[in-house]
């Protein structure tokens, strides 16, 4: 598992070099009101950086292929997916009710946000993994070479729903918050799921007070302490099978 601050202090010296060009704008015209909740320290130490870049890729016709992205900063960025220039997967206002809750406290917000894009039968083209924080968009780019005699293809987007297993597509690979506020962990699937999260062998429920399960998968733990460091399991569930993914919380101090 990785150090959260020492990803993040990788990361954000790879800013300059990796700007996004893409004019997509999307959501961020919304996204940019987020910005009036931060805090100065928020607003003064922004960053974003890629973690974990796309890596080109080679098959054959109709086989499948998984792509994995992780990007970085303060605060911590959504992803989104384009393919050949269409957007394929999204997930957006990640961390807006959590801003809320920590208004008027002093968050850090800094946090490694993974995602996967899983394609059944690809096209020959260009993926784009795509981070926007409020403040910086950075990409990661990657071509896709299929061999062979080309077929009409079918990208698993997320509105696409089969009878299967569901597929953690987006989670907080790792996440630093300050002593006393509210941390949201991020996980997503493809589509709808029975979400448990466990923590030290230990199964958390919305019952339990300070943690809060919402319907999308993600957990917020409220007025965190130093018990709460460690890591954090979620799994999504259906009657087809589940799958899990690992993130990592780290418990920080105020920088006043």
């Amino acid at each position: 598992m990785r150090i959260i601050l020492t990803v993040v202090t990788l990361v954000a010296g790879h800013v300059a070099a990796q700007k996004a060009q893409t004019d997509e704008r999307l959501w961020w015209d919304d996204m940019n009101k987020m910005e009036k909740l931060d805090n100065e320290w928020i607003k003064a130490n922004h960053m974003i950086g890629v973690a974990v870049p796309l890596e080109n890729k080679t098959v054959a016709v109709g086989e499948k292929i998984v792509l994995y992205c992780e990007i970085g900063g303060t605060p911590t960025p959504i992803i989104h997916w384009i393919y050949n220039g269409r957007l394929v997967q999204a997930d957006t206002y990640i961390n807006i009710e959590e801003k809320l809750l920590n208004r008027g406290l002093e968050p850090t917000e800094t946090g490694v946000l993974a995602s996967s894009l899983h394609v059944e039968r690809p096209k020959s083209g260009i993926v784009t993994c795509v981070g926007y924080n409020g403040y910086d968009v950075i990409e990661s780019t990657v071509e896709i070479t299929v061999e062979g005699e080309p077929e009409p293809g079918l990208i698993n987007h997320p509105d696409i729903k089969g009878s299967a297993a569901p597929i953690i597509t987006t989670w907080t690979e790792s996440r630093a918050e300050n002593f006393g506020n509210t941390a949201a962990l991020i996980c997503r699937s493809d589509r709808p799921s029975v979400w448990t999260w466990n923590f030290e062998g230990h199964e958390i429920t919305n019952q339990e007070g300070r943690y809060q399960i919402k319907k999308r998968g993600d957990l917020f733990i409220h007025n965190i302490t130093i018990s709460d460091l460690g890591v954090y399991y979620c799994t999504a569930s259906n009657e087809f099978g589940n799958s899990t993914a690992e993130t990592y919380l780290h418990v920080t101090r105020s920088h006043s």
